[in-house]
């Protein structure tokens, strides 16, 4: 029998934790302790529970006690070494789990490229291969086609999920479409739904992104929207269609509309919108059609001042001896997008007296603007600046709903009003041409704004009885005021009807209705059968009074008033008070979700200055679908008014 070893401390080991070496990593977070049978135990230096520590029994569950462990903080022990070399950052190093897995880094590696609109063909190439082995060398880089599997993959799975997502919303959908055309003239149609969901937060998803056959007739747009509307299970659900200002989408907006019919609100009586931002843009163009020589001297004049480096110094030197101020640099417009010549007007007429004192400076400069066009230069400016300043509110807009539109467009029907009326000549035949295109954009969409603006409770109906009056005579005034009252209630009493009908279903599903002749022949007739008919009574009497209803409680109420400094979230406020409106709050939520510009799916196309070229023009239709889609689902929804470019690209398959 072999004898106790006595250490320093004059203690005794005893021979069953002498022999042998503990070798493995997971004691570093047990030790061994014999108890008074001579019994091993390995407790758990976290939470100090014993497990069987012979030797006879291994550590293997050891292992998977330390793996689910409350209070380890190191789960994974297997990768501790590996960590600690992986885990340096910035001069500082720490332990960290850390277990690769290469089917999540090919997901990611997927999400990356639809994220961000890499081409397919990344993947192969040297550079990037060798930075991925650098970061981390168990990664077996994918092909291409590999890679374009994986982004099909997760287009399929999200594209379930929306559908989930189609079947469960509280409310009705509205849609944007837009249609453009590569450099090799193929169509591409896009189609975005928008709805509010049950957390009244307004989402945006797009549904379609495909190559669309010529000829780009109505009839034939028409049938591709339907066809994607059966497919996702929505046609039943549609609100309003929003679509720029063309005659097809006219004649295609008319064509679905006879397709959906029977499931509209009011039978479509507010199914076709008109694209503000399209109609802004086309009013302001006609006006500046008039002073094109006006704007095309200030476009010359900046020209020739960026032509050389020279003359900009000179320019300066102007600008200093002539006192002016402005940090600000002149910049050329992009003739197709009336911003940006605002914004190069704006910045002109700052440096003005620049500009006139480098007529007499430099005797080359020969298409300066005179006196005389400046302060006309300067009178369109200012006017412009309630179209750009509208215009800056709905691209400012994370979640554009519909009520924030109403104040900005009266505001510059108000300002066309004053326009016309001034003693300026000049400015009046600018404004009769965009005065006739405004409208007869109003005349189409004042209603569905209106409505929207009243579902707004700073508003209501206060807003229309302050603006009407400016915009109309007095009788016109009342009589739009009206038209406004009516067709809000009109759509309100077909909610209700929905909503009664939906709760008359409910409350009658549980009951089985006695025959009523049989109940008044019976001379005991039973307590059910008698409860029975007085409910059926209660119902059919109570649809035939006059009830004061969510909208006239709503209306009756003072509005609330809000900073204008503070930011307001009309979502927000009908999520705290659906339950004080339960059917008005159900018609909110649909008419203040419908978009009033295509800046949505315009947006999938503004892609400015990367094109689809000839090198990628056998791009499959399903996998730009699929990337398009995917974005949408991976990245926040883009803020903005789309750049006026016809060019896209998607990806790149050869």
């Amino acid at each position: 029998m072999s004898e106790d070893i006595v250490d320093d401390d004059g203690n005794h080991s005893p021979p069953s934790l002498r022999r042998r070496k503990l070798r493995s990593i997971i004691w570093n977070d047990f030790e061994k302790e014999e108890d008074s049978n001579g019994v091993l135990w390995a407790k758990c230096k976290h939470c100090k529970r014993n497990l069987t520590g012979s030797s006879t029994s291994g550590t293997t569950h050891l292992k998977r006690h330390l793996a689910h462990c409350p209070k380890n903080k190191n789960q994974d022990v297997r990768q501790k070494n590996l960590s600690w070399g992986q885990a340096k950052t910035y001069g500082s190093t720490c332990i960290s789990n850390f277990k690769f897995d290469q089917n999540q880094s090919r997901q990611n590696l997927a999400h990356m490229i639809m994220l961000h609109e890499y081409p397919f063909k990344m993947v192969e190439h040297p550079g990037f291969i060798k930075f991925a082995k650098n970061l981390q060398p168990l990664f077996k880089m994918v092909s291409r086609n590999t890679i374009k599997s994986d982004c099909l993959a997760i287009y399929k799975k999200e594209k379930e999920k929306l559908s989930t997502v189609f079947e469960t919303i509280p409310g009705r959908i509205s849609l944007t479409t837009d249609m453009w055309t590569s450099n090799q003239t193929l169509g591409y149609i896009c189609l975005t739904a928008h709805f509010v969901d049950h957390d009244w937060v307004l989402n945006k998803r797009i549904i379609n992104f495909a190559v669309e056959p010529s000829p780009h007739t109505a009839i034939n747009l028409c049938d591709t929207i339907y066809r994607q509307l059966l497919e996702w299970k929505i046609d039943g659900k549609i609100s309003t269609m929003t679509v720029d200002n063309l005659t097809t989408n006219d004649s295609m907006c008319a064509k679905l509309k006879e397709k959906l019919h029977d499931t509209l609100p009011l039978e479509g009586k507010f199914f076709h919108v008109r694209c503000c931002a399209h109609i802004l843009n086309l009013v302001v163009q006609s006006g500046l059609e008039v002073i094109n020589n006006v704007i095309h001297k200030v476009r010359e004049s900046v020209k020739y001042v960026k032509a050389s480096q020279s003359r900009q110094q000179i320019f300066q030197e102007l600008a200093r001896v002539s006192k002016i101020s402005s940090e600000k640099k002149v910049c050329l417009d992009v003739p197709t997008r009336w911003n940006s010549t605002f914004l190069m007007l704006q910045v002109a007429l700052e440096y003005k007296d620049a500009f006139l004192q480098m007529t007499q400076r430099d005797l080359n400069y020969q298409v300066a603007p005179t006196k005389d066009e400046w302060e006309n230069a300067k009178i369109i400016c200012n006017f412009l600046k309630v179209f750009y300043d509208a215009t800056n509110i709905f691209s400012a807009t994370k979640s554009p709903t519909a009520n924030i539109f109403f104040p900005e467009l009266v505001s510059i029907r108000c300002a066309l009003h004053e326009a016309y009326v001034c003693d300026k000549l000049f400015m009046r035949s600018i404004v009769e041409r965009m005065k006739d295109k405004f409208d007869k954009y109003w005349g189409e969409c004042s209603l569905i704004l209106s409505i929207a603006v009243v579902l707004d409770p700073r508003y209501k109906l206060k807003l229309l009885e302050y603006y009407y009056p400016k915009i109309y005579y007095f009788e016109r005034s009342e009589m739009e005021i009206q038209k406004a009252k009516n067709a809000i209630r009109d759509l309100y009493r077909e909610y209700e009807r929905k909503q009664a009908s939906s709760t008359e279903r409910s409350s009658l599903s549980g009951f089985n209705f006695a025959n009523e002749e049989r109940v008044g022949l019976n001379t005991n007739p039973s307590r059910q059968d008698k409860m029975n008919l007085f409910h059926q009574f209660a119902i059919e009497s109570s649809s035939m009074v006059e009830r004061k209803g969510d909208l006239d409680h709503y209306l009756d109420e003072a509005i609330i008033i809000v900073p204008p400094t503070d930011e307001f979230d009309v979502l927000s406020w009908w999520k705290s008070n659906a339950l004080n409106y339960p059917t008005l709050s159900i018609m909110a939520r649909d008419i203040l979700g419908i978009p009033i510009s295509t800046v949505a799916s315009e947006s999938a196309f503004s892609t400015g200055g990367r094109v689809l070229d000839q090198y990628r023009s056998s791009l499959l239709p399903e996998t730009v679908e699929a990337l398009i889609c995917g974005q949408d689902w991976l990245r926040a929804s883009t803020d903005g008014l789309a750049s006026s470019t016809n060019s896209i690209t998607i990806g790149d398959e050869d």
